[in-house]
């Protein structure tokens, strides 16, 4: 009963700094919990520096996730996402496109062995290592079993850098772009250690935030649709056909709601925190976040990206 009263009491509009100090303490333990696994792992933890050479390619991050909007991208979009910084989210592997960074975590459990291997020797073919992308890899806990991590190539460690997270204290919408807008100004400011991204549950959470971090003027959503729970390889199953492969089900618990959407694993649903999100970056830094394709859900909440601007500047 203590600490449910606790908790009502932090959300108070004025307990705000209180909120901060306890995700600021949340990002120092598992700082240490990063290190300590990417020394596991043989690893380099994630820098600032490691990010900032990205941002001199282009203003502009594409996060490339897997919805089945990805069939909605033209050959000439593709060329200009070539142009830009882009990252690819866990079973982007799959995708003919290389971007220049893939970001990974490890599979819901180790019943999902299967698809760990399949995504572990994805990222090892031939023409993926010989373009030296980058690799950003979510920290495992220290009691996850080995067989649920990606293996990364040999080749490839000295590009990848393992990274931990933090988050909002609040379990209230209504202070969630305040609480936001704060860790986002100490994480710009280099207040919150190097290797911490802010997180709710999700790899696009991440990666938002480490592009907001990375000084990204403009961030696109790609493939993050939400309203459904087909891939882009379910409808158009000629990727992994190319691959070799008879099937790819990273996951296995699929109902009629996308993974994002519960919050029986986090606070806020996806459709709830990326909006949020942008709005707290746009207000604190003046990135502006966007998806590429009106039939994603986001398109009810951010700006959908019109990439004839790129093509014309």
């Amino acid at each position: 009963m203590f600490t449910s009263l606790l908790g009502k009491l932090a959300e108070a509009p004025g307990l705000g700094p209180l909120r901060d100090y306890l995700a600021l303490k949340r990002a120092q333990s598992d700082a240490a919990g990063t290190r300590m696994m990417a020394d596991r792992l043989g690893l380099a933890a994630l820098d600032t520096d490691f990010l900032a050479q990205f941002r001199a390619k282009s203003p502009t991050l594409v996060v490339l996730g897997s919805g089945e909007s990805v069939e909605e991208v033209t050959p000439s979009q593709w060329k200009i996402i070539g142009d830009c910084v882009s990252i690819g989210l866990n079973n982007w592997v799959v995708h003919d496109f290389i971007p220049d960074i893939y970001c990974f975590e490890q599979v819901q459990s180790s019943l999902d062995v299967d698809a760990r291997d399949s995504m572990s020797s994805l990222l090892g073919r031939e023409e993926v290592v010989s373009r030296a992308p980058a690799v950003l890899l979510f920290r495992p806990h220290s009691e996850t079993s080995l067989d649920r991590v990606i293996q990364i190539p040999s080749s490839l460690h000295e590009r990848t850098r393992v990274y931990g997270r933090t988050g909002v204290v609040t379990r209230n919408r209504t202070n969630l772009v305040r609480d936001l807008r704060r860790l986002i100004r100490y994480s710009v400011r280099g207040q919150l250690p190097e290797s911490i991204a802010l997180d709710e549950g999700m790899s696009v959470a991440r990666v938002l935030s480490l592009g907001v971090r990375a000084g990204f003027s403009h961030i696109v959503l790609v493939g993050v649709d939400l309203n459904s729970t087909q891939y882009f390889f379910d409808i158009n199953p000629s990727y992994l056909t190319r691959r070799g492969m008879e099937g790819f089900n990273p996951w296995k618990k699929r109902g009629r709601v996308h993974g994002l959407e519960e919050t029986k694993t986090r606070t806020f649903a996806a459709s709830t925190f990326i909006p949020a999100f942008a709005e707290a970056a746009r207000q604190e830094v003046a990135t502006r976040v966007y998806v590429s394709s009106s039939s994603s859900a986001l398109a009810n909440h951010l700006p959908v990206f019109d990439f004839r601007d790129l093509l014309a500047s």
